[in-house]
């Protein structure tokens, strides 16, 4: 069985590979409760990923997803700024802005279906060479959705 820090480390080297085109998405999955979360966490919070990326940010997204709370959590990891009344399209483009032209990384936990990735993936600046998105979820009709070619699904590892 592969351990946590053998997972760890090729998806650390996934993520900082050079690599050109569209933004890299790399989705996590795996029935609850067996480390998905600890996993991208242990990911997210690598030297190697501060170091390689210009802007981290994390969202938990859940079952009953609200796309503007997402931006909000996402614009205030990217720049810590709290923004007020603004609409789900002005967020989404101070989101663009705030990414465009930097290497960035991006999760987005717990996502249950593929309406919240419809709602999200589209915030993001698609000319972002070197970005990529890390997801997680227990829902494997989305990781066909999202069509990902960097699928890792998670052994049962619970330490």
């Amino acid at each position: 069985m592969v351990g946590r820090d053998d997972q760890r480390k090729w998806l650390v080297e996934d993520l900082t590979r050079s690599y050109s085109g569209e933004t890299k998405v790399i989705l996590i999955m795996g029935m609850g409760g067996i480390g998905k979360t600890t996993l991208e966490n242990e990911v997210y919070n690598d030297v190697c990923i501060h170091s390689h990326f210009d802007v981290c940010a994390w969202d938990t997204v859940s079952q009953q997803h609200n796309v503007k709370e997402i931006l909000l959590s996402l614009l205030h990891s990217t720049n810590g700024e709290t923004f007020g009344m603004n609409n789900e399209a002005e967020l989404a483009n101070i989101l663009q802005k705030n990414l465009k032209g930097k290497r960035n990384l991006t999760v987005l936990d717990d996502m249950w279906n593929s309406k919240a990735w419809d709602d999200v993936r589209l915030c993001f600046p698609s000319e972002n060479k070197e970005s990529g998105i890390l997801l997680t979820t227990r829902n494997n009709e989305l990781a066909r959705y999202v069509g990902t070619e960097n699928l890792f699904v998670t052994p049962c590892i619970l330490g």
